[in-house]
């Protein structure tokens, strides 16, 4: 096998690595905007039930217990609207390391292409060669014969 022909099969090896790399990173990001999403659905829930709840306070003895629920309410929307922010920043990241992986995959693409016409050219080059050579030969017998 050529030193060529063991080149280009290690570089598919590492291909196939390297997209099963951006296979996996693609499932990362996936997951992370499932979670962003909903995690902004969760907080969009909160912030819908505390303005119900706002709506709803009746009596002076339901006041106090509306305000101390809805502190609470409010706590909650705070730290859910920091849960999606830290989605966001997950989702970003998960992004960022499926595009570098993309960028890794599409470089072996194109060092596979490369190396393949680079292996098209060298077997033309030795067609050409065998058949220049099958041409000489069948001249010098054919002048052999004369």
């Amino acid at each position: 096998m050529s030193k060529l022909r063991r080149r280009i099969r290690r570089f598919r090896r590492l291909q196939q690595l390297a997209e099963a790399g951006e296979r996996r990173a693609e499932v990362v990001v996936a997951q992370a905007q499932s979670r962003l999403t909903d995690d902004q659905h969760r907080l969009q829930e909160l912030k819908s039930y505390a303005f119900a709840n706002k709506r709803n306070v009746q009596s002076a003895a339901h006041l106090e217990n509306s305000e101390s629920f809805a502190a609470r309410l409010r706590l909650a929307v705070r730290q859910q609207a920091d849960v999606v922010k830290g989605a966001r920043v997950a989702l970003e990241q998960t992004r960022s390391e499926w595009f570098t992986a993309r960028q890794s995959t599409e470089r072996f693409r194109a060092a596979l292409r490369r190396l393949d016409q680079e292996q098209q050219a060298v077997e033309a080059r030795e067609l050409m060669r065998e058949l220049d050579e099958h041409a000489v030969r069948t001249f010098s017998q054919s002048r052999a014969n004369e």
